[in-house]
This record gives structure tokens, C-alpha cells and sequence, in this order.
């Protein structure tokens, strides 16, 4: 085992250390994690270094089972990051709900109208945008449709519309994409193909719960990859009470950030706690992110 352990002398004061583990498997493909310790000042360094060992020797043993390879290289570093507190495994949050509303015609409150602003260069074109603190709104100027994005949860973006349209003006309102991101806490070798293989393998299944194929990117981004999965199995969407669900993009950076953009089936209509519902289809792939990569 190769480490690169560097001892300072005791902390006057208690804190959390962290360390990045660098994993090397048989098959050559490189695994990130970050380990964290107490640091308490009573302690002695070499203790404090059998306790690192101690934990690395427990993520090397997990990771051999989860890739069913042996682990042939350990290199240990200290982490950039001294005072990291040590709380979930992962953190996940939603951090974008994009959809249309569709509504009659004179529907947005006059009081709403004297608050847009004149946008000529959008994405769509020359736009209208609403902006408010949870969200934004482009409209059209004479449509009877306005897109949203930037929400993070569909109750508020429910309570909000009731501010921006009049009563009973919504005919409906549809949900085009949801975004998951998930910090895995720990570096990620994106050149690694463990997860990657993993995904393309359930082709071999008798019954394949998806279809996953890699992007290339067109764009000049570096440190980043992006994988899609389709043809989802209804069976198996149903047991993750994600029958909504058409198409997933999981995108993963170096730095550990993955996020999943959800592409939900045609005409899926606004729900309060609509996203709460997508948490176990979330969890299930934030937690292949968190072990695989």
C-alpha cells in the first residue's frame, strides 16, 4: 500500500481533518474518496494515522465488493479542505423545475404586467421575463403561455403562480425538466469507466430496467462526463414510484458534482410535491454515483 500521510504535529484545537484516498483497482480504473477524522488534540499522530489507515482499509474492502475487483494501490493526501464537517455521505437537493403554463387569454394580474421586463436576446427569442425571487417567467408578448425555471420546488412554484395569474386563469400547467444535484464528497476519475459499464451492462439483463449510452460532449468541457439512459422498464419506474419519468441525463464532474436532469413523459402536469415523489429514483442513482465513482 502507497500513502502519502504528512503528520504536522497535534491541532490546538479540535477539529475535522480530511484526507483523499486515491483507490487503483485491477482493471486500472481510479476511484476517489475523502475520509474524515476527529481531531482531537489529545490525540497523537500516529494514532490519529492507524484510524486513517483504519477507515481507508474499510472503503478499499467496500469498493472491492461493490466492482467484484481487488484494490492493487492506495495513495493517501491531505485534503485542501481541513475543516470540512463531517455530515451526510451525500448531499442532494432539487435545484431546477422548468415547464409552461398555459392560461387565458388576459390572465396575468395588471399589477404582475407593470413588473416585466423587455428581455431581446433570450434562448426563445425576444421575451418578457418575470422574475421573482423563486423563480422566472418568460412570456410571449400576445400568447396566452409563459415558461418557467429556476424553481427548486413545485409547491412554491404553485404559490407563486397564484400571485402572478388571475383565479381559475390557468387552463394547465406541464413540467418539462427537474434537476437533481448531489455532491458525492469526493473526487471523481471521470476516465474511469466502472459506473459507465455497470449502466451499459443491464442491455444483458432478460429484463433491462433502461438503456444507457454515453454523450460525447460538442461543447469544449473538460473534467466532465455525461451518460443517457431511456427506454426505461414501466415495471421497474413503477417500483420507484417514477412512472413519470421518460429520459435521465446524469451529468458528473471531476469535483464531484453530479447532476441528474429529469425528462418527465408528455403532458405531466404540475403536482404540489411533485418532485418529493422522484426521491427514491433520485436516491438510487446518487448512491451508484457515491459507490462507483
Amino acid at each position: 500500500m502507497q500513502n502519502g500521510v504528512a503528520c504536522n504535529g497535534e491541532s490546538k484545537a479540535t477539529h475535522d481533518v480530511s484526507y483523499d484516498v486515491i483507490v487503483t483497482l485491477q482493471s486500472k480504473d481510479k476511484l476517489g474518496r475523502r475520509v474524515f477524522l476527529s481531531d482531537d488534540p489529545a490525540d497523537m499522530c500516529t494514532a490519529r494515522t492507524l484510524t486513517l489507515l483504519d477507515k481507508t482499509e474499510e472503503q478499499c474492502a467496500q469498493i472491492a465488493r461493490w466492482c467484484s475487483q481487488e484494490v492493487i494501490s492506495v495513495d493517501i493526501f491531505p485534503s485542501s479542505t481541513l475543516r470540512t464537517p463531517v455530515t451526510h455521505q451525500h448531499m442532494r437537493r432539487w435545484t431546477n423545475i422548468c415547464g409552461k403554463v398555459h392560461f387565458t387569454p388576459n390572465g396575468i394580474r395588471d399589477e404582475m404586467l407593470a413588473c416585466t421586463l423587455d428581455c431581446k436576446f433570450t434562448s426563445f427569442g425576444a421575451k418578457k421575463m418575470l422574475m421573482t425571487v423563486n423563480g422566472n417567467f418568460m412570456l410571449s408578448e400576445g400568447s396566452t403561455t409563459a415558461l418557467f425555471r429556476g424553481f427548486n420546488s413545485c409547491t412554491i412554484l404553485t404559490e407563486v403562480m397564484q400571485h402572478i395569474f388571475k383565479p381559475h386563469s390557468c387552463i394547465c400547467t406541464t413540467l418539462h425538466m427537474l434537476v437533481c444535484s448531489i455532491n458525492v464528497r469526493h473526487m471523481v476519475f471521470i476516465n474511469s469507466k466502472i459506473l459507465d459499464e455497470l449502466l451499459i451492462s443491464e442491455h444483458k439483463a432478460s429484463t433491462p430496467r433502461w438503456t444507457a449510452t454515453n454523450i460525447e460532449s460538442m461543447d469544449n468541457v473538460h473534467g466532465m462526463k455525461s451518460l443517457r439512459l431511456d427506454k426505461f422498464n414501466q415495471c421497474w419506474l413503477q417500483s420507484m414510484n417514477a412512472e413519470s419519468v421518460s429520459s435521465l441525463r446524469m451529468q458528473i464532474s471531476s469535483h464531484g458534482s453530479v447532476n441528474l436532469f429529469i425528462t418527465p413523459k408528455d403532458d405531466t402536469f404540475l403536482q404540489p410535491d411533485f418532485e418529493a415523489k422522484l426521491d427514491p429514483f433520485c436516491s438510487f442513482f446518487a448512491d451508484l454515483c457515491v459507490r462507483l465513482t
